[in-house]
């Protein structure tokens, strides 16, 4: 009991304690709402007095704003009036030096917002037309400035002028030796400063619409100093090569002449100041990578035979390979320019079509700067095509073979060309050229095989010599041989059936050609030989023929290729040079009349010593006689021809002789020994008059006018 009431009295005094908590909860809430309420009052009355100041304050600022905007409008449309008035002076001026480009291209945009904002706000305003004619004024002096960047001494030095044919022959044999080593050498005929300003002038130009106009005026200066280029090295070769090998004598060298014209040593070297001299290692190296160099039967011909006319068909030919070689190596050169000075027009995403047309646009630009240059050349090359064809008719052969370095040159460079040229309307070209001087290869030596089968006889030699058709043709056939790589390129062969089989198709289309020509020469040398009455001068001019023509092929190799495919050739020569010695030695027949067919009773009723004299009939010492007198004249006659005999080769005329010695002496001998001492006459000197060694001797004066 007493512990419930503890706990009553605890919970009393507990609930007394929170009771007076909660009054003073409740107080303390009242205050607080007392002043929150004073709080809505104060702020309302705020609220009421601030209010109106923050919207005049937002008013104000707006208009400061409004005014502000206004003031910079005006700042910046105001000096629009006075743009033309300010920059006239600076635009008339033009762009100056590289230094003021920048500043001068600044100028015309200034020009050309001011005009912006006119067209924009006031189309009608009278700053307009001032505008228009400043810019167009100002465009055009970029223009200009972007014209003479290429031509202008002032502006690029010695850079800015076509090159010198000096300068180009050097560019032609650096770049010709860098070829065989599969290297290349760039061509920088604007200095690299010049480039960048050329090609932020010609986009800034674009950027004004004038793209059109700067690819014109680009195209117009680089193909003059181009076309000046070409020009430059034409008059040069003109001039080095000297009046002795104009055109005009070019074109009398041909089977008429002495066939292999031998090199000049040093003339054109003093004429030309060395400048010759840098041509002729370029055509070496030209000939060199073309693998067309002379070969030796070229440089023993030459050595052989001397000409007034020497080395003036390389003349023209020459000037044709450094032409083309030289626009090539101009046209990759401007094509380097032309990138490096264009700027680039493509955006960063093109359709097919416009790709394509602007890839046009850019060939068109290229076209444009090379194609006088390029009708130039080959203007060149249709005049070589047209020398050789009006030699041909001439039946003057030998200046066709200039066309085989001509045609091996345009097709070596073709690749080239045709890669640079792709998309333009010149790019067949040298395809043309290498066509048409086929087709005037392979006329010409069809008609130099029907001009040795139909050679007129004009002149023939009195002592029987070489003919002059044989030597020609024999020096064409061994230049030709030079040119195998190509023959086969030019030439159309009878025997399809063995060019098929053939491991080189070159080698046996020069086989069945150089035995075609041979057959024809054959042919026209036996006819020629019936025009001698002497049988025996008709063998000595057969043997003389064939001889230099066996020499020949054997000295040049040809007949190592002609019997690759004719097997038989080099003892078809051999038999015939046999067939005419043989025809050649009857000519002693009449001569050993009279020392073999002696009458066996004569021979053995012959006296052996002076006392037997009385036993010989008259009439056995009267054919004695005879046969001593005949032999005698017989044997001064037959040397007064023959020494008029020519026998080209020394040892060919050794040979005869030698032949002639040992068919006639010992017959001679014999009958000299059987009757020399045979009294059949009281004057034997009047009838023995030769011994032996006096035969000999007169056999070696044969063939000897001087003896």
């Amino acid at each position: 009991m007493h512990s419930v009431d503890v706990k009553l009295r605890l919970e009393q005094r507990n609930m007394a304690e929170l009771r007076g908590l909660l009054n003073r909860s409740t107080e303390l809430t009242e205050n607080m709402c007392g002043i929150l309420n004073s709080f809505d009052d104060r702020l309302e009355r705020l609220e009421k007095t601030i209010t109106p100041v923050y919207k005049q304050t937002g008013s104000l600022q707006k208009r400061q704003e409004n005014i502000t905007l206004v003031l910079k409008k005006l700042d910046a449309v105001i000096p629009m009036y006075n743009v033309a008035e300010r920059l006239r002076l600076s635009v008339a001026r033009g762009p100056g030096q590289q230094s003021n480009l920048k500043d001068y291209m600044a100028t015309i945009d200034e020009l050309r917002r001011a005009l912006g904002f006119f067209e924009k706000s006031s189309p009608l305003n009278a700053e307009v037309p001032a505008l228009q004619q400043l810019i167009q004024q100002g465009q055009n002096h970029l223009l200009q400035h972007f014209e003479a960047s290429f031509i202008s001494p002032d502006q690029l030095n010695s850079h800015s002028r076509p090159l010198t044919a000096s300068a180009i022959l050097e560019m032609i044999e650096i770049d010709e030796e860098l070829r065989s080593l599969d290297s290349t050498r760039s061509l920088d005929q604007i200095p690299k400063e010049v480039q960048d300003e050329l090609r932020e002038m010609a986009f800034y130009l674009s950027q004004c619409g004038l793209e059109s106009r700067v690819m014109e005026k680009y195209g117009t200066v680089r193909s003059r100093v181009l076309l000046q280029c070409m020009t430059n090295l034409r008059e040069f070769q003109k001039t080095a090569s000297g009046s002795s090998c104009s055109n005009a004598m070019l074109m009398t060298i041909g089977v008429s002449s002495s066939p292999l014209p031998q090199r000049r040593s040093g003339t054109l070297l003093k004429e030309s100041g060395g400048g010759r001299s840098k041509g002729r290692r370029t055509l070496n190296a030209f000939l060199r990578n073309a693998g067309l160099k002379r070969s030796s039967a070229d440089t023993q011909a030459a050595s052989r035979y001397s000409l007034s006319r020497d080395n003036r068909e390389d003349v023209e030919v020459e000037g044709f390979l450094t032409s083309v070689s030289a626009l090539l190596k101009l046209m990759q050169s401007e094509a380097a320019l032309l990138k490096a000075v264009l700027p680039e027009r493509r955006p960063a995403i093109l359709s097919q079509t416009e790709a394509a047309n602007l890839a046009m646009a850019d060939k068109a630009v290229f076209e444009h700067v090379v194609q006088a240059a390029v009708t130039t050349v080959m203007s060149e090359s249709e005049n070589l095509d047209k020398v050789v064809k009006e030699s041909a008719n001439r039946r003057e052969f030998q200046i066709v073979l200039s066309l085989f370095p001509a045609l091996q040159h345009l097709t070596q460079l073709r690749p080239e060309y045709e890669q640079l040229m792709e998309g333009c309307t010149q790019k067949d070209h040298l395809c043309k050229a290498s066509i048409r001087m086929q087709a005037t290869l392979n006329k010409s030596l069809d008609e130099f095989v029907e001009s040795v089968k139909n050679d007129p006889v004009v002149k023939m030699p009195p002592d029987g010599t070489v003919h002059e058709l044989t030597s020609n043709v024999m020096m064409m056939l061994e230049r030709l041989f030079t040119f195998v790589d190509m023959v086969g390129n030019v030439l159309v062969v009878p025997d399809l059936t063995k060019l098929s089989k053939a491991v080189d198709r070159n080698r046996c289309t020069l086989s069945q050609y150089v035995h075609l020509v041979l057959s024809a020469l054959s042919l026209n040398i036996n006819n020629k030989a019936e025009n001698y009455t002497d049988e025996y001068l008709q063998a000595i001019f057969r043997l003389n023929n064939l001889h230099y023509v066996y020499q020949s092929l054997q000295r040049s190799g040809l007949l190592d290729v002609v019997q690759e495919f004719f097997p038989s050739m080099g003892d078809h020569y051999l038999e015939n040079l046999r067939e005419e010695k043989r025809r050649y030695s009857q000519s002693w027949s009449h001569v050993l009349h009279y020392i073999v067919d002696v009458d066996r009773s004569l021979t053995m009723a012959s006296p052996r010593g002076p006392t037997d004299s009385l036993k010989m009939k008259e009439k056995d010492r009267q054919a004695i006689k005879d046969k001593f007198a005949g032999f005698n004249k017989a044997m001064e006659e037959i040397l007064r021809i023959q020494k008029q005999y020519a026998v080209h080769d020394a040892e060919l005329r050794e040979t005869i002789k030698r032949d002639n010695a040992e068919f006639i002496i010992p017959k001679y001998r014999l009958f000299y020994n059987t009757y020399s001492d045979v009294p059949f006459t009281k004057n034997p000197h009047k009838y023995v008059k030769y011994s032996p060694i006096d035969i000999s001797d007169m056999i070696n004066q044969f063939f000897d006018t001087s003896a």
